[in-house]
């Protein structure tokens, strides 16, 4: 029977079960843990089996060339996370409207902008598959929605937030973009982002590019030879100095709370900007010569 079998051989009958396919979400393990309360108990500590899913459905190598070993119970979690993110994303999609965009208390998920950082981490550490998972859950569509909605819902004095919301939401819609999806926008869909964008690309006394100007070249501050200058502007102060601790997220990841800073919006609102303005070519002349036979 299936409890007389060897823990290791178990485990190794229940992966194959699980992991039919690389793509989509673990869903034969529900049914697993239903069998009976002694597999439940089995599968409910085999740590093994859920860090062994994990690599199979998610990238892995860029965590560890990054000097990070996580450990078995670690790989368990972050399954569960990227799952629950993913799921998140996949519920809010079925929803109508803004409602789409809305944090629910009542519902047990993953908060909006919570869920973008979330993608974003996913995005950096991404060697294929974690892309490929995210284009099956729709995350680029929902991400679209989002950018197109809900960035100017609240807005400083007219402007919209450089919020870590915001800005993950442009980083992800820039990393999944792809040439295919470029030449599928019309002209008006392409015309009405780029109006979105734009004041992070040309308000740079808003939006800044650098933790600091161009004039340091070390970065965090060491010396009282480099503290930070600034006028009052009708916009803040100018040149802007990002503080590291107003412009970190802690999020969660593989089961530790980490202190990430927020990615810059102004950089990603470039790419989506000059991405989209590539896809149309420079109009030549009938007057100048194509080639130099002519």
């Amino acid at each position: 029977t299936l409890l007389s079998l060897p823990t290791e051989v178990l485990e190794h009958v229940a992966f194959y079960y699980v992991c039919p396919r690389v793509l989509g979400p673990p869903i034969p393990l529900i049914a697993l843990l239903l069998i009976c309360k002694t597999v439940t108990y089995k599968f409910s500590v085999a740590r093994h089996l859920y860090a062994r899913v994990f690599k199979y459905k998610f990238s892995f190598s860029a965590i560890r060339r990054r000097g990070f070993e996580p450990r078995v119970g670690e790989w368990a979690w972050q399954l569960r996370r990227w799952c629950e993110v993913l799921k998140g994303v996949r519920s809010r999609r079925r929803r109508l409207g803004s409602k789409a965009y809305l944090d629910e208390p009542d519902l047990e998920e993953v908060g909006v902008q919570e869920t973008m950082y979330a993608l974003w981490i996913m995005c950096l550490e991404d060697d294929g598959r974690n892309r490929a998972q995210m284009q099956l859950a729709g995350v680029y569509e929902w991400v679209e929605g989002y950018i197109r909605t809900e960035m100017y819902k609240t807005v400083d004095k007219g402007w919209p937030l450089a919020n870590a919301g915001n800005s993950c939401a442009m980083w992800v819609f820039w990393y999944l973009s792809s040439k295919a999806r470029l030449m599928d926008e019309s002209r008006k869909q392409r015309e009405s982002l780029i109006d979105l964008i734009l004041p992070f690309l040309t308000v740079p006394f808003r939006y800044p590019s650098s933790f600091a100007p161009a004039n340091h070249f070390r970065l965090p501050f060491r010396s009282s030879a480099s503290t930070p200058f600034t006028i009052p502007t009708p916009h803040g102060p100018f040149p802007i100095y990002l503080h590291p601790k107003r412009h970190t997220w802690l999020t969660p990841h593989f089961s530790r709370w980490t202190p990430l800073c927020t990615p810059l919006a102004a950089d990603a609102a470039k790419l989506l900007y000059f991405s989209r303005r590539e896809t149309i070519l420079f109009s030549v002349l009938d007057l100048l010569p194509r080639n130099r036979e002519d």
